[in-house]
């Protein structure tokens, strides 16, 4: 019996979501720890801080 293999690009696109689902639920659990009154440009560079490796890996930047 064969088995049918995902195209490589189905895999890349795939691996990319994983990725960015994962830096989503960082941003998110970090912002959480952020003390009330942090402000947005804070909390921006927070989430780039977290999004810009995930981006790296999965070829984005």
């Amino acid at each position: 019996m064969t088995r049918d293999h995902a195209p490589a690009d189905e895999v890349a696109a795939c691996r990319s979501r994983m990725l960015v689902g994962q830096a989503a639920r960082l941003v998110g659990q970090a912002a959480a720890l952020l003390p009330p009154g942090t402000s947005s440009e804070d909390r921006e560079a927070l989430a780039a801080l977290v999004l810009h490796p995930a981006a790296a890996r999965a070829g984005w930047s």
